[in-house]
């Protein structure tokens, strides 16, 4: 069908979609190692996670000292 050889997935060329499969593997690999170092950077500097008291007040009251909804008429 095309003059130049590439004549596709339907017509045999699968050459193109395996590189792409290829280069979406390694996509999602080095995606995935570099978000996992980076957690790690942050869990050591900051830390990922708040404490448990914090959790237990709510994050908008503990971090942002505000309520994120107005329960029991206050606002």
């Amino acid at each position: 069908v095309n003059s130049l050889g590439f004549d596709g997935l339907l017509f045999g060329g699968s050459e193109l979609l395996v590189n792409q499969l290829i280069a979406v593997g390694a996509t999602i690999l080095f995606s995935g190692i570099m978000s996992f170092i980076l957690a790690k950077i942050i869990d050591a500097v900051i830390g990922l996670r708040i404490t448990p008291d914090q959790e237990d007040e709510g994050m908008d009251q503990s971090l942002h000292a505000e309520a994120a909804y107005a329960l029991g008429g206050r606002i």
